[in-house]
């Protein structure tokens, strides 16, 4: 029993499938590679796994989605928009504005692209990076690996010049010497191999993929004596053998390669530059891509207004689908914003971030493109310029289909006060109007017009309106007449309930 537990400690656990894992071949794969079914419909699987696929010499690639990317696309389209001028990635290449980097160095970096966790926060100010390759550092930094090599006080103090660089020994100069003699990467511990331990390229990859294994006890035994033997041969102490491999072993498992970091930090930089000269486009397309990163969208408001930029609630005569920066009068600022952070950036008092319908709870995209979509089309039932978007609130709902409580949603963000219809109100109006739509004869919610939501409400009496399930109808102005003798009203406590 003991020798088949043995046996099975080491066999795969179950059968997954890596979310952006890619195999390319210069001929159809399933004649290099056996090829079966996945579970989603239309979708096959290799039937090896990842380091079959790289010991048969296969080019694999992971494909990695980032939020930020789409945050960033949103903002320049919006800066192109309202500036007339086209940004990509490449045009800001060149890394060196001062107040892309004061913004790192006072960790003011919600929102911005790796930075933008706590840990991160608490170690910007100490780092204080003044160069693109500080952020290349400060992103692999805060990993598990280098923390749970040591690696991460070493770095600060020794980048802060309060602790002199040393290397583990005269070997590994050539190769830690760019990150102070603290290995950070996860190319450095293949180089490594190579410089202390006699090892070739395939054979530190080899350790590599050993020690990011938990199935690779025998392998990392024999790679682990081969490696002792290599430092043997090239003199090195026997105390500082056990530090090299510990050290190599601890960061092992997560190591961050150096050319991700290097990708990440240009995102990094890209994000923070938005902050500082586009805080409105900046927000705006990280409102429009959400859900991502640590932050809720109350929260990325609210930083926003820290920094000097307005947040408007969503409309539905202003709104687009998803949020975007709007052109807004500078004058109806009520006061400048002074908070500790304010100056770090250059925001615009004339825009000003619009949210979207989408981000209305219930709305939904498809919903929200149908409100946007009617507010602009030329069948407008008011008769008005289409451009100036709905009549009133009866107008809205004879437009677009809107249940209830989307109606109540709505209503509740405050995306009605453009119509006249403040949330009370529109609350009031949801349940009747609820019932009308484009499908329907016009006037069947009875007692709702551009201001009966609030005569209706301010006239009625109990005993008076006639309750059915969630919904409340209100009696026309007929219906209230007392009767004579002064009897009640009929279906009276009907709608007490309500």
């Amino acid at each position: 029993m003991l020798d088949l537990a043995d046996r099975m400690l080491r066999l795969p656990r179950h059968l997954g499938i890596h979310s952006g894992g890619m195999v390319m071949c210069d001929r159809p794969v399933i004649e290099v590679v056996p090829v079966e079914w996945a579970r989603m419909e239309g979708r096959t699987v290799l039937q090896w796994d990842k380091e079959d696929c790289a010991d048969a010499g296969l080019v694999k690639f992971d494909l990695l989605g980032l939020g930020m990317l789409t945050a960033i696309r949103y903002a320049f389209e919006s800066i192109e928009e309202h500036t007339g001028k086209r940004y990509e990635m490449h045009d800001l290449s060149d890394d060196s504005d001062p107040l892309v980097y004061d913004l790192l160095c006072a960790a003011d970096t919600v929102g911005v692209f790796q930075v933008e966790s706590r840990a991160q926060m608490a170690t910007l100010p100490r780092l204080q990076p003044r160069e693109f390759y500080d952020i290349v550092v400060e992103v692999a930094l805060i990993r598990p690996g280098p923390i749970q090599g040591g690696s991460v006080h070493p770095y600060i103090e020794r980048a802060r010049g309060r602790q002199d660089v040393t290397y583990p020994h005269d070997l590994l100069e050539p190769v830690l010497k760019r990150t102070l003699g603290v290995p950070l990467f996860q190319e450095q511990l293949m180089q490594m191999a190579i410089a202390v331990a006699g090892f070739s390229p395939k054979e530190s990859d080899q350790l590599r993929r050993a020690m990011g294994s938990k199935r690779s006890q025998e392998r990392m035994e024999e790679l682990r004596d081969r490696f002792y033997a290599g430092m043997a041969a090239n003199e090195v102490e026997p105390d500082k053998q056990d530090e090299i491999f510990e050290k190599l072993k601890a960061f092992a498992d997560f190591g961050f390669p150096e050319s991700h970091a290097y990708s990440f930090a240009h995102l990094v930089y890209v994000s923070s530059w938005l902050k500082v000269h586009h805080p409105a486009a900046f927000y705006a397309g990280l409102l429009a891509a959400q859900p991502m990163g640590f932050y809720s969208p109350q929260s990325l408001a609210a930083d926003a207004r820290r920094h000097g930029v307005r947040v408007l609630r969503p409309s539905v005569t202003q709104s687009r689908v998803l949020a975007s920066v709007e052109r807004v009068d500078p004058s109806s600022l009520v006061e400048p914003v002074e908070t500790a952070v304010a100056h770090l950036v250059r925001a615009d008092p004339a825009l000003a971030v619009r949210m979207g319908l989408e981000s209305v709870r219930g709305i939904g995209k498809d919903k929200a493109e149908e409100i946007v979509a009617a507010r602009v089309s030329t069948g407008s039932t008011s008769g008005d310029d289409p451009t100036t978007g709905f009549r009133d609130l009866r107008d809205l709902v004879r437009r677009v289909e809107l249940s209830t409580p989307q109606l109540e949603a709505l209503a509740t963000a405050g995306a009605l006060e453009p119509l006249g219809i403040d949330r009370r109100e529109g609350l009031w109006a949801a349940g009747a109007l609820g019932q009308e739509g484009p499908t329907t004869l016009p006037g069947v919610s009875v007692g709702v017009g551009p201001d009966a939501a609030r005569d209706e409400r301010d006239r009625a009496v109990p005993g008076r309106r006639v309750g059915h399930r969630r919904h409340t109808r209100l009696l026309p102005d007929a219906a209230r007449a007392p009767r004579a003798g002064g009897g009640g009203g009929a279906h009276r406590g009907a709608g007490d309930s309500h």
